[in-house]
């Protein structure tokens, strides 16, 4: 797998990920798993695109 394919795997998996954790907000359910799940893989996808800290400090515009 490609780092290119192995990006849009990871954007696929938040964006499912996004809509379960929107349907249980509106069940008034936990979604403490979920969660943890969403920022490990946000960190993921970050990382692969070089986004640090730095990179997203010098991104912001003010």
């Amino acid at each position: 797998m490609t780092t290119t394919q192995y990006q849009k795997s990871l954007q696929r998996e938040l964006a499912q990920l996004n809509r379960k954790i929107d349907m249980m907000i509106v069940k008034g359910q936990s979604y403490v798993t979920e969660s943890k799940k969403h920022k490990m893989l946000l960190r993921q996808l970050r990382a692969m695109e070089g986004r640090g800290l730095f990179g997203r400090l010098a991104s912001m515009s003010f």
